[in-house]
């Protein structure tokens, strides 16, 4: 029982007691966690639940330019694969646009015009690298199209080669 000025709280606990466990331990329910940030070397504090290595938006945003190119943790010494360098390339992306307008963005197949359209190699990308960006090469056709184009020259050719069957 409590004599004198000693402070309770709500539950009739010594206020007192209960302050000096929480400087010593920390709150049960806030428990105090100081972090150094990475970028600036700030000491701040954050719930033990999260793992901010960061105080503040800025300082994150700083140490990610850092980490681009070369020196992010995903660099595999430059080898981007010849596929997915020609198919980001400005020139693939000209021979798209210059095929879609050759058809008045227009699928070849079933003459739906707008919607999704893809470009399609006539005859294949991996197999004839020389025809890659020939306007003559390209076809539009409408996302339908191009699946169900897809999946027959698949079962035709066993993955070999023969488009005639579907133009």
């Amino acid at each position: 029982m409590a004599t004198g000025n000693t402070k309770l709280d709500k539950r009739g606990n010594n206020y007192g007691v209960l302050l000096k466990w929480v400087k010593e331990h920390g709150a049960w329910n806030k428990s105090e966690n100081y972090v150094i940030c990475k970028t600036c070397s700030k000491v701040f504090h954050t719930a033990p639940s999260n793992s901010f290595k960061f105080c503040s938006r800025v300082c994150y945003h700083n140490d990610m330019k850092k980490r681009r190119g070369s020196t992010t943790s995903h660099w595999k010494g430059g080898i981007t694969p010849i596929n997915k360098a020609i198919r980001t390339s400005l020139e693939y992306e000209e021979w798209r646009k210059s095929c879609m307008e050759r058809d008045n963005y227009t699928c070849k197949h079933c003459g739906q015009i707008g919607g999704i359209l893809h470009v399609d190699h006539i005859k294949r990308f991996s197999n004839f690298p020389e025809l890659r960006l020939d306007l003559n090469n390209g076809q539009t056709l409408c996302k339908k199209c191009h699946i169900l184009k897809t999946s027959q020259e698949r079962r035709i050719r066993g993955d070999g080669y023969n488009k005639e069957s579907f133009i």
